[in-house]
């Protein structure tokens, strides 16, 4: 009978411990799986932002490119009321050069009657001095004798 029990206690502790083992076990699958789960969730979640960047990205850049166009027609509507303008309220000889440079968009119709604007007073003789010169309009005069050559020419 003896062995019976010990059969039966040996059998009981070594379902407890293997009960205990199993909950353990199961708790640390289940924590694994909950972590896997939130990992998931957040990789889900950042694609769902990433979409919604790139959207606001796509949008940005579509409302950009309305608004240069946008621009650009406006540009040319001022271009264009200008031109007409220039027509209607100058001269003939606007309006020829007008039309000469719509035919010829290349043209310069002034070559050589326009200068650049100069930094300095251009000389007009070789002689003359430039006004960014020091003594500029300055008259020479002699160089004063020194203090001794008065005293000693006074004495």
């Amino acid at each position: 009978m003896y062995e019976i029990n010990a059969l039966i206690m040996t059998g009981l502790a070594c379902l407890i411990v293997g009960g205990v083992a199993g909950m353990l076990y199961s708790n640390r699958d289940k924590n694994s799986a909950d972590r896997t789960h939130d990992i998931e969730e957040h990789l889900a979640e950042s694609q769902q932002q990433l979409k919604d960047y790139q959207q606001e990205v796509t949008a940005h850049f579509s409302k950009t490119a309305e608004l240069v166009r946008e621009l650009n027609q406006s540009y040319r509507d001022v271009h264009t009321h200008l031109a007409e303008g220039a027509q209607n309220l100058a001269g003939m000889n606007v309006q020829q050069a007008f039309a000469l440079l719509q035919e010829n968009p290349d043209l310069d119709l002034d070559e050589g009657s326009v200068q650049q604007p100069l930094d300095y007073s251009p000389k007009k003789s070789p002689n003359e001095k430039g006004m960014l010169e020091e003594d500029f309009g300055l008259e020479k005069v002699a160089p004063e004798e020194d203090e001794d050559d008065i005293l000693t020419s006074k004495a």
